[in-house]
């Protein structure tokens, strides 16, 4: 596997591809070098692995698979452990392009499923106001497509059909 230096760090650190954080040296109580390559401990700080390093005299904890990230190009997904060099704004939560839209789905029907009262609201608000956009979607089109005398033709017809279902059903 590659490894690369972490800039900043005067190559004390450097990063291998499955996002292990290497120390390349240390400094003993005499203040001599001792050169000997081992792996930093990593901990869990919420839903990520962080390790901490030292930047000169700061200490700082940086999340490994921003690291991965920075100086190889890819991630691994969190969900499917895929290598992915998404460029979407789901790099930010180190989510594939295929599980992105898989839990987006997944949370869409949670609310559904959830609140079923406020979808029928909104369905049926959206049905009763018969704006343009509306319009497109019952005949199918776009509205750059439509033209006003069409839109109108349109409008008035849902609204005799629906005002014949109002006396049909009283």
């Amino acid at each position: 596997m590659k490894t690369k230096f972490i800039k900043g760090t005067n190559k004390k650190y450097s990063i291998r591809e499955d996002g292990v954080v290497f120390s390349n040296y240390y400094f003993n109580n005499n203040g001599d070098k001792v050169k000997r390559k081992y792996p930093l401990k990593s901990r869990k700080d919420k839903d990520r692995i962080v390790v901490q390093i030292n930047y000169g005299k700061e200490k700082g904890s940086k999340c490994t698979k921003a690291l991965v990230k920075k100086y190889f190009g890819f991630f691994h997904c969190k969900k499917c452990n895929k290598k992915t060099k998404d460029n979407d704004n789901n790099i930010q939560y180190f989510f594939c392009s295929k599980c992105t839209k898989e839990k987006r789905r997944l949370n869409s029907a949670k609310f559904k499923r959830n609140n079923p009262e406020k979808i029928k609201l909104s369905r049926n608000k959206y049905r009763k106001d018969l704006k343009d956009g509306y319009i497109s979607t019952v005949l199918r089109c776009t509205t750059q497509d439509l033209t006003p005398e069409i839109i109108d033709a349109k409008k008035n017809h849902l609204k005799l059909h629906r005002e014949l279902k109002k006396q049909k059903i009283k």
